[in-house]
């Protein structure tokens, strides 16, 4: 039997970033996706609202007035970097730094966006655990 994260706000990153959960090949496995799983996600998911706070912050709440409707973002777990949205739920597996500024650039150039305002440095946050020591790189 499988677990379903359904109900939680990071949700969509849980099944974007761990499709398999659905059908685990063991025990194990079950096990991993209902507690590793949930603790990478989790973290990726407050970063990702942090960052999102700054955002509001600077442009207001109204996602209507941002420069772009899917603002890139990457968030950093040591070790890993994350291409996300600030706008969606759009998260992608990890990636090594550049790339993963290339891939949410990428998911930021909707059809009618201004690409000046998508070939921008994207900011990298970082989870900020107790023995992180930050991101190494803080815009890709």
């Amino acid at each position: 039997m499988s677990w379903t994260p359904t109900g939680e706000p990071w949700a969509d990153y849980y099944l974007q970033l761990f499709p398999g959960h659905t059908n685990p090949r063991t025990a194990f496995d079950s096990w991993k996706y209902a507690s590793t799983a949930v603790n990478v996600t989790v973290q990726l998911w407050e970063t990702r609202e942090r960052g999102r706070q700054r955002h509001v912050a600077e442009f207001g709440a109204d996602p209507d007035a941002w420069p772009t409707a899917h603002p890139p973002i990457v968030l950093w777990l040591p070790e890993a970097y994350f291409p996300a949205c600030l706008g969606c739920a759009w998260i992608s597996r990890s990636s090594v730094t550049d790339l993963a500024g290339t891939a949410a650039r990428g998911h930021a150039a909707a059809p009618g966006t201004d690409i000046s305002r998508v070939n921008q440095p994207v900011p990298v946050l970082p989870r900020n655990g107790p023995h992180d020591g930050g991101a190494y790189v803080h815009w890709v």
